[in-house]
């Protein structure tokens, strides 16, 4: 379980495998294989953040490949980012789907398997399935996801459908906070990973494309069906997880998963784990105090608090630490610039990238304008996600009187939905800018943004059709 290829940090399985047995069940057979466990340190208290993989534990693996390969997988919202993701769902809070009652023969003996181990493994005697979906990463998709907890999961377990030679990268756990900690797990085809809510991991594909079925469970059918995530309570409250603080905080902060909202309790949670060093938790305190929510307004005790969690690696605590002081006059953006060349280059933070890039550009922070270090890191901020920085980019190059490059990059940007490109297309077209002016493409372009929203866009198309009665 264990591979140093590609360069890459990989996670080392110390210790002695274990042996695991599922018993057989009606249609469900008997299965045997070796647990290979790992384990990261916990803020606060003496225990761990445990997972552990089940080499070759997918039922049916040749069949689900096959599946895989021909579903249509549909564009959803991201639980960690609302960024585009490419899944089909199975079970949808408890209930299976229509796609997943075609696919029974395949998803019962996973589901069996799975609830067997979870049971067994966390003493959770009702542990339920309560969401699973495919996901895809394949080229032209998204195939990445950045470092996060499975909030919403009492447990989750990932069935390794594609072959490690099929792709680089893959599926990484974080050490601590910052995602200069992550290692990437070895997994193989046919293999099962199982964490709890509290392992923060992230997804990376570079090159090629991965296959997996995800799995997340509840600690009883019926907090599925309710939506309701009472272990928080229990392992928080009682058993002071700092883990599971933080998210009874983020959860009575939000008034969600069954928890009353509660502003003064969000803010008891957050410090109770702050208090163990808990990096995110120490964000949102911060967070609290800057906005008097649930504890009085201090912007001193915030910026205490988000300098403590940026040290301890956490990228939003750094971004709101630096964006604070850099307010405070030419030190404070000195300061700042550092805070955000970490953000870029150590955590790969897209904002981190674009607040660097913006500093380039004005030259602020002891930094020399510079445009060319300005088209840089946008592009950077543009690669790990946020593409409304290629626009800015492309009028970069425009500055520069470098057209045609910021053409294409208007156009690989209008591509990925941006609509600010689709307006400076037009634009182009207009003034003929790195392309040869054309009214009618103008008149597109403008056309396209402004059905989108864009009011500048719209009127320009108004303007131009007056001018030269074109018509889209």
């Amino acid at each position: 379980l264990c591979s140093a290829a590609l360069g890459l940090p990989w996670y080392s399985f110390a210790g002695t495998n274990t042996s695991v047995t599922i018993a057989a069940q009606g249609e469900n057979s008997e299965w045997t294989g070796q647990q290979a466990r790992g384990r990261v340190a916990k803020p606060g208290v003496d225990k761990a953040r445990e997972f552990f993989v089940l080499p070759g534990a997918v039922p049916h693996l040749q069949e689900w490949q096959e599946v895989a390969k021909t579903t249509v997988f549909e564009e959803h919202a991201d639980e960690v980012d609302n960024k585009a993701a490419y899944e089909k769902y199975l079970i949808s809070r408890g209930q299976t789907t229509a796609e997943g009652k075609v696919l029974g023969n395949l998803l019962k003996p996973l589901v069996y398997r799975v609830e067997s181990v979870a049971r067994k493994e966390y003493s959770c005697a009702e542990c339920a399935v309560c969401h699973a979906y495919l996901r895809s990463y394949q080229p032209g998709e998204r195939r990445d996801n950045p470092p996060h907890f499975d909030m919403e999961a009492y447990a989750t377990f990932v069935a390794s459908l594609s072959p490690a030679s099929n792709f680089t990268g893959g599926i990484y756990i974080q050490q601590n906070a910052s995602r200069a900690s992550g290692e990437y797990l070895a997994l193989q085809a046919g293999d099962i990973l199982g964490h709890r809510y509290d392992l923060s991991h992230g997804v990376e594909v570079m090159d090629g494309g991965r296959f997996t079925i995800i799995l997340w469970l509840s600690n009883s059918a019926g907090a599925c069906a309710e939506g309701h995530s009472p272990w928080y309570v229990e392992e928080g409250v009682v058993n002071q997880d700092s883990d599971a603080l933080w998210n009874a905080g983020l959860l009575f902060k939000r008034g969600a998963a069954g928890f009353s909202q509660s502003h003064d309790k969000a803010a008891q949670m957050f410090k109770s784990a702050a208090d163990m060093g808990h990096a995110q938790a120490l964000n949102n305190l911060g967070l609290a105090y800057s906005e008097g929510d649930g504890v009085p307004k201090s912007p001193e005790e915030a910026l205490m608090l988000w300098k403590k969690s940026a040290d301890l690696g956490y990228v939003q605590g750094m971004l709101n630490y630096a964006s604070t002081i850099e307010r405070g006059g030419e030190s404070g953006a000195k300061t700042a610039v550092e805070w955000y060349k970490i953000a870029a280059e150590r955590e790969r933070s897209p904002t981190g990238a674009r607040y660097l890039a913006e500093a380039y550009t004005v030259g602020k922070g002891g930094l020399s304008q510079d445009y060319e270090e300005g088209i840089k890191w946008f592009l950077r901020a543009g690669d790990l996600g946020d593409t409304k920085c290629l626009v800015k980019a492309a009028l970069l190059y425009q500055a520069l009187n470098r057209n045609a490059e910021s053409i294409r990059l208007l156009s690989r940007a209008s591509k990925l939905g941006e609509i600010d490109a689709l307006y400076e297309v037009g634009r182009a077209y207009e003034r003929g800018v790195g392309v040869s002016a054309d009214i009618t493409k103008a008149m597109k372009y403008y056309g396209m943004a402004g059905k989108s929203g864009h009011e500048q866009a719209l009127q320009r198309y108004k303007e131009v059709k007056e001018q030269f009665g074109q018509e889209l």
